[in-house]
């Protein structure tokens, strides 16, 4: 199944939650995704404050980003269908 732009952000800052500082590689490689992909969403995720650069060049998750996460596990578990038992 081909996952919507929401569903790649929060892929990334469940990646991130451990709050450890992460590499773009890195977080291309756990969250299944293309380096060039990774690095063009980190760059528009910093600009909106969901994550920020570290003084070593990798990524860390921001409480803005971990409100967004929230909020989309709320939407989600709204908007899912229950699954077929």
């Amino acid at each position: 199944m081909k996952r919507c732009r929401h569903d790649v952000v929060a892929d990334i800052l469940r990646v991130l939650s451990s709050m450890e500082s992460k590499k773009t590689s890195r977080i291309a490689l756990e969250a299944n995704l293309s380096h060039q992909r990774t690095r063009r969403l980190l760059e528009t995720m910093a600009l909106r404050g969901l994550v920020q650069r570290d003084s070593r060049g990798g990524y860390m998750i921001t409480s803005r980003g971990f409100e967004w996460l929230r909020l989309y596990n709320m939407l989600k578990e709204l908007y899912d269908p229950p699954p077929l038992v």
